[in-house]
């Protein structure tokens, strides 16, 4: 979970205050790089997949 909270404002003044079930996504990823002592890294590639949902 990111853990941030959304809060309403004006234009969502109709607030539902119903209690949901939460919603817990796991991701896992990976990513590249070419790691060089004299210049900057360089990202190769990057993936990243969802792996469970609860």
């Amino acid at each position: 979970m990111s853990g941030e909270t959304v809060v309403p404002g004006k234009q969502e003044a109709v607030c539902d205050p119903t209690g949901r079930p939460v919603v817990v996504d796991v991701y896992r990823g990976q990513a590249f790089a070419a790691l060089s002592p004299t210049g900057k890294p360089r990202v190769l590639g990057a993936e990243e997949s969802l792996v469970d949902s609860k």
